[in-house]
């Protein structure tokens, strides 16, 4: 399991971490996080932190913006779009 720890609702990998795309977003419901560019695969994404939950979305934003600027905003399926599909 890879190394985090937690700042003000943000959880940090100290890696970044590589994780199947639809895993995390099914695992992550509401949770938006910071990827970055870099994926071997289409599937892959690596992510640099997430939010706790949906209340830290905006402060994520934030945190990309001073800390990680060339990092991505990865944006979480919501839990009602999940809820549709069933």
């Amino acid at each position: 399991m890879p190394q985090t720890y937690e700042k003000d609702g943000i959880i940090y990998f100290k890696e970044p971490y590589e994780v199947d795309y639809a895993d995390w977003i099914f695992e992550h419901l509401d949770c938006d996080c910071i990827i970055t560019e870099e994926s071997v695969h289409s599937d892959i994404i690596c992510v640099l932190c997430f939010a706790k939950d949906e209340n830290f979305n905006s402060y994520l934003r934030h945190i990309q913006k001073t800390k990680y600027p060339n990092g991505k905003i990865f944006r979480g399926m919501g839990a009602e779009e999940v809820n549709c599909i069933d």
